[in-house]
């Protein structure tokens, strides 16, 4: 028997294994974009923590008191084709000025959305 064309059961077939290959590209797209994010998170939390340890290092350097307020320094970084913006700010929290509340903020862009991660911590004046 001569046959042309496809049986049921073949377009069935191929029906069911485009559909396999298309979720296993679409969990592996998906899954690419959570390692990015992931990714990105750890390197932030790394360049606001390197920033807050510097900081704590060069607490002599810091005049208490008369330190000023608002945003201090704004650094740049590329890591992994990312662009972080770092911001250190700090504000005074006693009035004695013996306390320093220091906030570092980083931020990125990352599938055309704007990510920020904030950490703060609080310098005290070495006891001499």
């Amino acid at each position: 028997m001569n046959q042309k064309g496809y049986l049921m059961i073949e377009v069935i077939m191929m029906v069911v294994i485009l559909a396999a290959i298309s979720s296993i590209i679409g969990m592996y797209v998906l899954s690419h974009r959570s390692v990015l994010h992931a990714n990105n998170e750890v390197t932030a939390t790394f360049l606001a923590q390197k920033q807050i340890e510097l900081l704590k290092g060069n607490e002599d350097r810091l005049v208490f008191g008369s330190t000023p307020k608002g945003e201090i320094e704004t650094l740049e970084v590329v890591q992994n084709g990312t662009t972080f913006i770092i911001k250190t700010s700090f504000k005074e929290t006693h009035e004695s000025g013996r306390l320093i509340k220091v906030e570092v903020s980083v931020s990125w862009q990352e599938q055309n959305n704007d990510k920020i991660l904030e950490l703060s911590t609080f310098l005290m004046e070495p006891i001499k």
